[in-house]
C-alpha cells in the first residue's frame, strides 16, 4: 500500500499526514510495540476517523484536496496557521489513533452487541444491545481522550462540549 503523505500543498490523492518513520519514532518515545507488517494500514485507518471530524476551524484550503488538512483561517491560542501548514496536533493524534487501531476498532457498528459485563466463574455475560450498555444512553463504542485532547485547539467549539465525530 502506498501512502502519500499531505505536505501541506492540498493535494489529490494523499491518504495521510503522518509516515510510517514518524510513527515509528512516536510509537518508540512512549515504549508502544508496533507489528512488523501493516503499520501503513493502521495510518490509514486512523485516518478514516480523522477524515469522519466534521466541525474542524477554518476552512479547505482548496477543493481538490483528497483530505480535511490543509486549511485557512484557523488560530490556535490566537495565532493565526500559515494555510499551508499541517499541524503537529494532527499528526500526532493521527499516530496515536494507530496505536489505538492495534487494539480498536476505531469506528465500530453500534447495531451490535457490546459486553456489558462478564462473570469467569458459572459463566456470565451480559450484553449491550443496540450498541449501548445496559442503563446507560451513552453509546459503546471506544473513547480517545489522549486523541481528544491532542484535537481539542483544531475544533470547533460548541458550548464547553467539542463535537462529535460521525459514525
Amino acid at each position: 500500500m502506498a501512502l502519500i503523505v499531505e505536505t501541506g500543498e492540498g493535494l489529490s490523492n494523499s491518504n495521510t499526514y503522518a509516515t510510517v518513520a514518524e510513527l515509528e519514532q512516536y510509537a518508540a518515545d512512549r515504549l508502544e510495540t508496533l507489528p512488523d507488517d501493516g503499520k501503513e494500514s493502521l495510518l490509514i485507518r486512523s485516518m478514516d476517523y480523522l477524515e469522519a471530524i466534521t466541525d474542524w476551524k477554518g476552512v479547505r484550503f482548496s477543493a481538490e484536496q483528497a483530505l480535511a488538512w490543509p486549511r485557512t483561517g484557523v488560530y490556535i491560542d490566537g495565532f493565526p496557521l500559515g494555510k499551508n501548514t499541517i499541524p503537529t496536533l494532527l499528526k500526532r493524534a493521527q499516530m496515536q489513533l494507530a496505536i489505538e487501531a492495534m487494539s480498536y476498532d476505531l469506528m465500530p457498528s453500534t447495531d451490535g452487541f457490546a459486553v456489558a459485563s462478564e462473570k469467569v466463574d458459572v459463566i456470565e455475560v451480559e450484553y449491550a444491545t443496540g450498541g449501548r450498555l445496559s442503563g446507560s444512553t451513552a453509546p459503546a463504542v471506544p473513547q480517545f481522550p489522549k486523541v481528544d485532547a491532542l484535537l481539542g485547539p483544531l475544533r470547533q467549539l460548541i458550548g464547553m462540549k467539542i463535537r462529535g465525530v460521525r459514525i
